[in-house]
């Protein structure tokens, strides 16, 4: 009797729990839940809220690398230079390792433009010198460019070519 009793229970509990399913499934799309975005777990479990206006780089592909890189070196420029129309700033990316950029930049309605080094900082991307003259050694000294990008600079303090 008592198997038969259990038996009984189950199966009007099995039947609740059909008859009530889609119920609580669609009180559930009531709710009012925030959107995770691109949130994610970190190695310990712990959720990761995204940063506003960060890119996640592992999920990019290279031209979205690129193009974010070529957009934030634009606002880097734009910080630099007050008076600067990002949308009219060109850029020749020629060298692009990691924290270090250099270039051409130029404007889409001038002919010629300047050569460009930039460094990324915690604080975003930086113009550590542009122009058409020497690289001077002391625009660059700060972020400690990598020999390989600038091999020379100029000390205008002493007048004198340095080798690095």
């Amino acid at each position: 009797m008592k198997t038969h009793t259990m038996k009984k229970l189950l199966s009007f509990l099995f039947a609740a729990l059909l008859l009530t399913a889609p119920l609580v499934f669609t009180a559930c799309d009531d709710l009012d839940l925030p959107d995770a975005g691109d949130a994610f777990l970190d190695e310990d479990g712990v959720i990761v809220p995204p940063v506003e206006g960060a890119a996640t780089e592992e999920l990019m592909t290279e031209e979205e690398k690129s193009a974010f890189l070529e957009d934030s070196l634009k606002q880097a420029f734009v910080d630099k230079y007050d008076d600067w129309d990002i949308d009219n700033i060109v850029l020749e990316l020629q060298v692009s390792t990691e924290g270090y950029a250099s270039g051409g930049v130029g404007f889409a309605d001038t002919f010629g433009g300047g050569y460009f080094y930039a460094a990324e900082t915690a604080e975003g991307w930086v113009i550590a010198w542009d122009g058409q003259d020497l690289v001077a050694c002391e625009d660059i000294e700060l972020y400690d460019f990598p020999v390989e990008i600038i091999p020379y600079c100029y000390d205008y303090e002493n007048g004198v070519d340095v080798e690095r």
